[in-house]
C-alpha cells in the first residue's frame, strides 16, 4: 500500500492534490490550535497526529486544488467556532484561499452522467 501510496504523490505532485471540506476544515482547525481538533464537533474523528501527518502530505504538493462549494461548505461550519478562534480561523482561510487553485463545478443531472 505505501508503494501505491508512493506512486499517485510521485505522480500528481506537479499537479496537485484536490483539499476537501473535513480535510480543509482540519487544516485550518489544527493551523489555530491543536487541542481544538478533537474537542470541535467537526473534527472530533481526527487527532492532533491526524493535522500533523495532513500537513507532511501537502507539503508534497506543489499545488493545493478546492471548489467553490467546498470552501463555502468549510467558510459555514468554521462560523461554529468560538469568536477568538473563528477570526483566527478566518485568518488562515482568507491566506489559504489566495494560494489555492480552484476548480469549476458544473451541475449534470444523473440522466446525463449515466445516459438514461
Amino acid at each position: 500500500m505505501k508503494d501505491l501510496i508512493a506512486s499517485l504523490i510521485r505522480r500528481y505532485c506537479q499537479k496537485g492534490v484536490l483539499i476537501d471540506t473535513n480535510i480543509l476544515l482540519l487544516f485550518l482547525v489544527g493551523s489555530v490550535n491543536q487541542e481544538r481538533i478533537t474537542r470541535f464537533n467537526r473534527t472530533q474523528q481526527f487527532i492532533p497526529e491526524d493535522y500533523e501527518l495532513l500537513l507532511a502530505f501537502i507539503a508534497r504538493f506543489q499545488k493545493l486544488v478546492t471548489t467553490p462549494n467546498i470552501l463555502t461548505e468549510v467558510n459555514s461550519l468554521a462560523n461554529q467556532l468560538g469568536e477568538q478562534e473563528r477570526s483566527q480561523c478566518f485568518a488562515i482561510f482568507a491566506q489559504f484561499v489566495k494560494n489555492v487553485a480552484l476548480l469549476d463545478e458544473y451541475y449534470a443531472s444523473i440522466g446525463i452522467i449515466f445516459d438514461f
